[in-house]
């Protein structure tokens, strides 16, 4: 997965730390895939990149899901191949 070079003090996204991936299917409008290529394009990432940092932005700042997380731990998910 590609990686954002050094992003400056204010971008949302920042890199990540290697980890295990799994696959992801998600269907989006046409919009929203435009908009995440073009933030893609902006941060010189990959898409993989501006995904997995959006959805992890919205889900840690999310204070009724981080609690309602704390009764009902996610299951395992294998590790994409």
């Amino acid at each position: 997965m590609a990686r954002a070079k050094q992003p400056s003090d204010g971008m949302v996204l920042k890199p990540i730390e290697k980890v295990e991936v799994a696959k992801l299917k998600a269907n989006v409008t046409t919009e929203t895939l435009a908009r995440a290529q073009a933030y893609g394009e902006f941060l010189n990432a990959d898409l993989d990149y501006v995904v997995q940092g959006a959805l992890e932005y919205a889900m840690t700042r999310d204070k009724k899901f981080c609690t309602w997380l704390k009764d009902h731990p996610p299951a395992p998910v294998a590790a994409a191949e």
